[in-house]
């Protein structure tokens, strides 16, 4: 009986095991149907990612190429004209470039044309009229720009130069502009009508290449309404005050400080002494010269004390001034005699200017020394009479040309 029921039992234990494994078989079947549906349903995904992708390449492509044709079948002027935006499209390794972008790098020779900014307007302080003319310019890269004459020595930039106008003369002004690419000139002709009250201003202007070969030329004429007297050009106006100034009480005294002539607390006589440098001047022609010298200081009452005349020389050189000053070389060239009681002393005409010129020829500076004369001498009241004179009171108007 016993072993019945452990046979009856095997069979059980047996039968429970292969339904397990029947089981398990089935829902291993399930699993893999399960995994291949999931993994068609991936590949089509993916194919349909792939042909996405694919049209837009080929959309971008078709885009680009469309770009590239309708520029090569542009006109070139058109292409210039047409603003296009400055950002760069890379496709299948090729940049697409700004045109404006590339028109703005481009390099241009200059160009150049004059006008007139400003006159003729009159000074009567030099007795001249003054132009100034603005050169108006193109070209990249930017060009420098030069001017045959500029007196204001480049005090209105480097587009304007001044042209100060002397009686019965013209001036012709040559600008010139310049660049890697070549150059440009143009010119001005500013005269005076003396018979009118017009200046005949004719402005002419040509384009040249680096080779010297003309491009193109315009010419125009303007007149322009001005006063009746008129002056016209070249010419330039400076003033000198002294670089070194003092006075000798006789017979030894030395001050450097200003000019004093008249006498002393002490009855002595006093001279005074002044000198221009001029080493700024060398190789310019002098046209005039102006000496003038105002009074700073009256002391005491020499107007009823020096009752002869003033005079002034120009001489050798003194500087150092000492003693043996008092009495300094003439030059000969040049002497001045005022009246006691003239304010201020003024000196100018062709002796001056030719004893300046001299002394400009040969380098050196100019000289002067002042005294009362005829008489000479104190009124012994031992108090000090006579003018004083200082740097900012005693100048040089110098015109020169060249």
């Amino acid at each position: 009986m016993s072993r019945a029921r452990k046979s009856k039992h095997g069979k059980e234990m047996y039968m429970k095991r292969n339904n397990f494994y029947i089981l398990l078989a089935v829902i291993i079947t399930i699993l893999i149907f399960s995994c291949s549906a999931v993994c068609s349903q991936c590949k089509n995904i993916i194919s349909n990612n792939n042909i996405g992708s694919s049209t837009s390449l080929s959309n971008l492509e078709s885009t680009t190429k469309g770009i590239n044709e309708s520029s090569t079948q542009q006109p070139a002027s058109s292409i210039t004209e047409t603003s296009i935006s400055e950002t760069s499209q890379t496709t299948n390794n090729e940049t697409i470039i700004s045109t404006s972008e590339t028109a703005a790098n481009e390099k241009v020779a200059p160009t150049i044309k004059l006008e007139i900014y400003e006159g003729p307007v009159y000074s009567s302080a030099d007795d001249v009229y003054y132009y100034r003319i603005k050169a108006i310019v193109t070209g990249n890269p930017s060009p420098n720009i030069s001017f045959s004459r500029d007196d204001s020595r480049g005090a209105w930039g480097k587009y304007i130069a001044q042209v100060n106008l002397k009686r019965g003369e013209t001036y012709n002004l040559i600008a010139k502009a310049t660049n890697s690419e070549g150059y440009a000139t143009a010119n001005i002709n500013l005269s005076w009508e003396s018979s009118g009250s017009s200046t005949s201003t004719t402005i002419s202007s040509s384009t040249s290449t680096t080779t010297g070969e003309s491009a193109s030329s315009t010419s125009t004429s303007t007149s322009v309404a001005t006063p009746s007297t008129t002056v016209s050009s070249a010419t330039i106006n400076v003033i000198f005050y002294p670089s070194e100034i003092g006075y000798i009480v006789y017979p030894s005294g030395i001050n450097t400080s200003s000019a004093i002539i008249g006498d002393s607390i002490s009855n002595s006589i006093v001279r005074g002494y002044f000198t221009f440098g001029l080493s700024g001047l060398a190789g310019k022609n002098i046209v005039s010269a102006t000496l003038e010298m105002k009074t700073y200081k009256i002391w005491g009452n020499p107007l009823s004390t020096f009752l002869g005349m003033i005079d002034v020389h120009m001489t050798e050189d003194y500087l150092p001034l000492g003693p043996e000053d008092w009495m300094p070389l003439t030059t000969g060239t040049f002497a001045a005699a005022f009246y006691h009681d003239d304010e201020p002393l003024l000196a100018s005409g062709d002796r001056l200017k030719n004893a300046i010129q001299q002394r400009v020829n040969e380098g050196k500076n100019a000289y002067f020394y002042i005294f009362y004369y005829n008489p000479e001498g104190s009124d012994n009241d031992f108090q000090t009479d006579g003018r004083e004179f200082t740097k900012d009171t005693v100048n040089l108007k110098i015109t020169y040309s060249g």
